[in-house]
């Protein structure tokens, strides 16, 4: 049997890859069913006009008002932004990813931090997950210190559940 392709990791036959293409037929008509189930809402979110047009205006709008973003959150509600960030390379705004509360990683954050020039996205599906809520608190508090309890406002979004976020 001909090999087809080969490197350090795979090596597969006609045969082989014929039941793999197989496969990932059956797996796409899986994910395409539970995209049309709506059970997860975010397979359609690029389609949704709306809200992508409020989300580029967010985005310009912080865009004009800070030199740097902090995004705060863990895991999955992180790896998207990291992702584009590493692709597209950063331009003069700095972008800085928060998600684990361990004290060094803090006071080495901290250690820089302009509260004026920067604004903050906080992403947590629930709202309630530990490690983003205690890294917003603590740097909520350096914010309010710095800035004021009123202005810091203008600093900081929140992007969670619509109907389950905390």
């Amino acid at each position: 049997m001909p090999l087809l392709y080969y490197d350090d990791r795979f090596m597969a036959s006609r045969v082989e890859l014929k039941k793999l293409g197989t496969k990932l037929k059956k797996a796409h008509g899986a994910l395409e069913n539970f995209r049309e189930s709506k059970a997860q809402g975010f397979f359609d979110l690029p389609y949704d006009r709306k809200q992508v047009s409020n989300t580029q205006k967010l985005a310009q709008d912080f865009a004009r008002r800070f030199s740097r973003l902090v995004v705060i959150g863990i895991g999955g509600s992180v790896f998207g932004g990291r992702l584009l960030v590493d692709a597209l390379g950063k331009d003069k705004r700095s972008v800085t990813f928060l998600e684990n509360p361990d004290p060094e990683s803090v006071a080495r954050f901290f250690g820089g931090l302009e509260t004026k020039k920067t604004g903050l996205l906080v992403i947590s599906k629930s709202g309630g997950t530990i490690e983003p809520v205690s890294l917003f608190l603590l740097v909520l508090d350096r914010f309010i210190k710095t800035i004021g309890k009123e202005a810091h406002k203008k600093h900081v979004l929140f992007n969670t559940d619509a109907q389950e976020g905390f």
